[in-house]
């Protein structure tokens, strides 16, 4: 590909990076609960209609601060605390649940956003260390996903990812509207992810029994609740979807933020997809092609080392009806013509050119090398590429790469490192290739890029900066930056 077309085609595409980047860094928000093993003395139970309730349990800080972060759709005035022992309030004995009208006598005046003190023993309040502060905090336009594990603990799943722990589940959408509430055994929930898997806010792979398309998405047996611990705005990944989304990228997940409750416990807001599977990527006659990633931190029983030295993962190899051996001698074929730069008539050079197109404006420091998505129909060699996934380290994550528009990071020319291949790179020295970069780029991708840093980011922000509209937001990030590791992976079993 011509140098000269390399640097300019992308190089007035630095404001709108630079502006997304700034916009990523400015939304940065609380992401995370997970609490210290510190026995909460209140739990809230929310009415929610028709003798039902939904009972959360606080996120207490290192200091004793009970905070309690409720769904979107409820009043304030619909929230009962029950203390799980007797507490004192202004020197009264508490035993009793009690809502918090009886805390506030002028209840028009009650916001979502409050707090009020209580204390462990009757000493009305003159020893401050008997005193613990509650704070009250309610999301805003955003949906809520209430799990419950048949065990009532998620230590089983954290022990070990692949655990499928049964679960009943309920999913609420903003104003409060059941979306979807599993009536029937079968459905569950387990761990997933790599590098992310050791981190204190995990992310986890939820089936359901019957497909269902979740929040308005399209019907999925198994869907990805994403931690985007990585990521403190929870934007990135949603960005590049949306992006790969409006360029008509084959399989292309959808996405939703929801508030994930499990047994009670707050953990955050997330991330909710459509799981990658080859169902996502089915032809119009609705057959089903192998899908295989490209991850150089995959191992087991499922994934084979091409004759090139790139590490493959089949998905669903017990569904697949090729066996392994052959699929790799498929995979060998075309790594090797595509390295010999005789591979054109092995690529699908549309989606290839798109995925490579959204790894490159998004600066996806794992291109080449993790989570690289491509399949075949087994009834020709043709290699397609996608669907995307995760983007955590895109968008100015990894500041080595970003801020400069003639570097490039999907191409990765410049850099080399085990378990990067260079398949974007020998795919743009073809002249097809290039010629359809160029018209992609220019007519569909340009288009794209600039609805969404004018108008689908700054919306999605704000939405997101809607979920727990508080003064004490800054104060909440810093206590959980603050708390050591060892409490953080701490399991409530409150």
């Amino acid at each position: 590909m011509n140098v000269i077309f390399r640097k300019k085609a992308l190089y007035h595409f630095s404001v709108s990076r630079i502006t997304v980047v700034c916009l990523l860094i400015a939304v940065a928000i609380l992401s995370s609960c997970s609490s210290p093993t510190v026995h909460p003395p209140l739990y809230a139970s929310i009415d929610i209609g028709e003798n039902e309730e939904v009972t959360v349990s606080p996120w207490v800080s290192e200091d004793g601060v009970c905070y309690f972060f409720l769904p979107s759709f409820p009043s304030v005035h619909d929230v009962t605390f029950i203390p799980t022992n007797t507490v004192f309030m202004d020197g009264q004995e508490v035993r009793e649940p009690f809502s918090l009208s009886v805390l506030y006598l002028d209840t028009d005046s009650l916001s979502d956003n409050c707090e009020f003190r209580v204390s462990t023993q009757n000493g009305g309040g003159k020893n401050e260390e008997e005193v613990i502060i509650v704070k009250v905090l309610k999301a805003r336009q955003v949906p809520t996903l209430v799990v419950q594990t048949s065990s009532g603990t998620l230590e089983k799943v954290h022990a070990d990812k692949e655990y499928k722990e049964s679960v009943s589940l309920r999913l609420y959408e903003a104003d409060g509207t059941i979306n979807y509430e599993s009536i029937e055994e079968g459905a569950t929930l387990k761990g997933r992810g790599n590098g992310t898997w050791t981190q204190p806010k995990k992310s986890y792979t939820l089936k359901l029994a019957h497909k269902f398309g979740l929040l308005g998405m399209d019907k999925s047996k198994k869907w990805t609740l994403l931690s985007n611990v990585y990521d403190e705005t929870n934007l990135r990944n949603w960005i590049a979807f949306r992006l790969a989304g409006k360029a008509n990228l084959n399989g292309t997940p959808e996405a939703n933020f929801v508030d994930l409750y499990v047994d009670g416990n707050y953990l955050g807001l997330y991330n909710l997809t459509q799981k990658i599977t080859s169902k996502l990527v089915k032809d119009i006659e609705g057959n089903e092609p192998v899908l295989m990633k490209i991850d150089n931190n995959e191992e087991g029983d499922d994934v084979f080392l091409s004759e090139h030295g790139t590490v493959v993962e089949v998905q669903d190899l017990e569904k697949v009806h090729l066996e392994k051996d052959s699929i790799k001698n498929t995979f060998d074929i075309f790594e090797t013509a595509l390295l010999s730069c005789q591979g054109i008539e092995y690529i699908d050079v549309d989606s290839w050119v798109k995925h490579y197109l959204v790894d490159e404006i998004t600066e996806n420091g794992d291109a080449g090398a993790r989570s690289n998505y491509l399949y075949f129909y087994d009834d020709t060699l043709k290699f397609y590429s996608g669907p995307v996934w995760d983007y955590d380290f895109s968008l100015g994550r990894d500041r080595k790469l970003c801020g400069n528009p003639k570097t490039f990071t999907a191409l990765r020319e410049w850099r080399t490192f085990d378990g990067w291949t260079p398949h974007y790179s020998m795919m743009l020295k073809d002249s097809i290739s290039q010629q359809c970069l160029k018209k992609c780029f220019s007519e569909i991708f340009v288009p794209c890029v600039q609805e969404l840093v004018e108008h689908d980011i700054i919306q999605k922000a704000e939405e997101i900066l809607k979920v727990y509209e508080s003064k004490d937001n800054k104060k909440q990030i810093s206590i959980q930056e603050s708390l050591p590791l060892d409490s953080l992976m701490s399991t409530k079993d409150n």
